[in-house]
């Protein structure tokens, strides 16, 4: 199994149903499991609302490019962006043992990227671009 595509979008919201339909359909013909195929839409989603909403905050809207290779035992789905550099890594961790009518509105999409995927990780280039790579292992037949 070998999927390698890639899809470019100038970051504005209108645009995520464009990203999440390629998602999809990119899961459908490595025939994923429906179920990881949703994770991997859920949190390409939440990343690209982040970089549409935050990434490029005060600066003209730029490209997010979303890049999906699946090999026999993992999927691998690199998301790029020439906007503001942010490491996930040191976002703050919700509170999930306050009252969930007292918590601030937000701050779980990251908390949910990093319980679909098995390895999240993040580099800002020297040319200013931002990757953020997320690795999920597939289940073997034996």
């Amino acid at each position: 199994m070998t999927n390698d595509r890639q899809i470019t979008k100038i970051a504005q919201l209108e645009n995520l149903p464009l990203i999440r339909t390629f998602v999809k359909e990119c899961c459908e013909t490595t025939n994923l499991d429906s179920n990881i195929a949703y994770d991997l839409v859920l949190a390409v989603d939440e990343i690209c609302t982040n970089i549409a909403t935050h990434g490029y905050k005060g600066l003209e809207p730029g490209p997010i490019t979303v890049g999906f290779k699946a090999r026999e035992d993992r999927v691998t789905i690199t998301i790029s962006d020439r906007g503001h550099p942010f490491d996930p890594g040191n976002a703050p961790e919700p509170n999930l043992d306050q009252d969930w009518r007292k918590r601030p509105v937000g701050g779980l999409g990251l908390f949910l990227v990093n319980k679909i995927a098995n390895k999240v990780s993040y580099e800002s280039s020297p040319d200013g671009t931002n990757h953020l790579t997320l690795v999920k292992k597939l289940p073997t037949s034996s």
